[in-house]
């Protein structure tokens, strides 16, 4: 049920601000969405070892194959902001029921943010995914 949870809240910011997005990488597309940690209920964060904090967010990516279905990718990446400080993000895993996913913490102030992910898909390869994303602090 709290994961049931964890994804409502995530579809629901889908359709707002933070809107997801996908990058093409080979044959699969990968979508990432980022939203601040506030907005997730303390106990929801709690059971996904998720920092609640005015300068966290989340990034989830999430690999889907060519009919749509989501697949199993192991991600690795870094964040960086203008000035070039850089952060490792450290994924988690999570897999529920046929919805493959992974998780990382992001801290942040309110800045410009270069992504660079490795993702490794189903057949062996690895693709780079770059983005760049403006995040802003949560609001209690």
């Amino acid at each position: 049920m709290k994961r049931f949870l964890f994804l409502a809240v995530l579809g629901l910011f889908a359709n707002h601000a933070w809107c997801e997005q996908f990058i093409e990488i080979g044959d699969y597309q990968a979508h990432y969405m980022i939203m601040d940690t506030l907005s997730l209920e303390p106990e929801v964060a709690r059971v996904y070892g998720i920092d609640r904090a005015r300068n966290q967010s989340i990034l989830t990516v999430s690999v889907l194959d060519v009919g749509g279905a989501s697949v199993t990718a192991h991600i690795t990446g870094s964040a960086t902001n203008l000035l070039g400080v850089a952060q490792a993000l450290i994924f988690k895993a999570v897999t529920e029921g046929e919805a493959h996913y992974a998780i990382a913490n992001l801290k942040h102030s309110e800045e410009q943010m270069r992504f660079s992910l490795q993702v490794r898909t189903p057949d062996g390869q690895v693709h780079q995914m770059r983005f760049e994303q403006k995040l802003y602090p949560g609001i209690e």
